[in-house]
């Protein structure tokens, strides 16, 4: 698993129309927080600075503003770009394992986080479900970037399988869930397969076994095996009892965009 594909980071974020491509997040933002407009440049940046605050600031501007309510933006696809690059980065790593995050989860992980939100938006999942309220991805151009993208962006999540630490390995299997939707990426599944079962599937947090176990599913893998198999069961059972108790017949539910 190489890194070929991906872009220098510090070129990709100099040589990048900002003003351009923020337009549609400058207008949403431009009454209410004027600050954050063109900000992303600035945030990206940040994320390798080593500098605590400028880093929980860049944080917040890529799940605040790129991918606000689930919703992809003019930036969000080279933003991607940018931080799988930046994973990749050999000359990066030190900065993104900065002492101060003692204690704290890892600036890595979150990163990764981020990633697989990005890609779930675009995954086939998402778009199965957009697709009952007769909706698409497919129809909006930073969405089809970021499903171009995803071989790039698997590559970065890739640098981080191997990484000595669970929290990061298991952040960065999750990520690549959504990104194995890709018909590109296909083949990489049963190379990750027994990882998504060994790690990810036993990890102390719920939203990574229901991840490794619906992902799973999805490759046709049999799970039942898997305790957290049996978790997810009873979680959906509850939920569904849960919906069905104050289902409405006379209400129409509203599309989810």
């Amino acid at each position: 698993m190489t890194t070929g594909d991906l872009p220098d980071p510090r070129t990709l974020l100099a040589e990048t129309d900002w003003n351009t491509l923020g337009a549609d997040s400058a207008e949403r933002l431009d009454d209410q927080s004027p600050d954050l407009v063109s900000f992303t440049p600035v945030a990206l940046a940040a994320l390798g600075s080593g500098d605590s605050d400028a880093v929980t600031r860049a944080l917040n501007h890529l799940s605040d503003v790129l991918l606000h309510q689930e919703s992809l933006y003019g930036e969000t696809p080279i933003a991607a770009l940018y931080v799988a690059a930046l994973l990749a980065d050999r000359d990066s790593q030190e900065a993104l394992t900065p002492e101060w995050e003692a204690g704290r989860r890892p600036l890595r992980a979150k990163l990764l986080d981020w990633l697989a939100a990005v890609a779930h938006t675009v995954s086939d999942a998402a778009e199965e479900h957009r697709a009952q309220w007769g909706g698409s991805w497919a129809s909006l151009p930073q969405a089809r970037e970021v499903r171009a993208s995803r071989p790039a962006l698997f590559q970065g999540v890739s640098a981080c399988l191997p990484a000595p630490d669970r929290r990061v390995r298991e952040a960065a299997l999750a990520a690549a869930i959504p990104l194995l939707d890709a018909p590109e990426l296909v083949h990489h599944r049963p190379v990750v397969a027994p990882a998504l079962r060994r790690e990810l599937a036993a990890s102390s947090e719920q939203n990574y076994r229901f991840a490794a176990i619906r992902g799973l599913r999805a490759w046709g893998e049999d799970t039942t095996t898997l305790q957290a198999h049996t978790e997810l069961v009873e979680f959906e059972r509850q939920a569904e009892e849960w919906r069905a108790s104050f289902h409405d017949p006379h209400t129409a539910d509203e599309p989810p965009f």
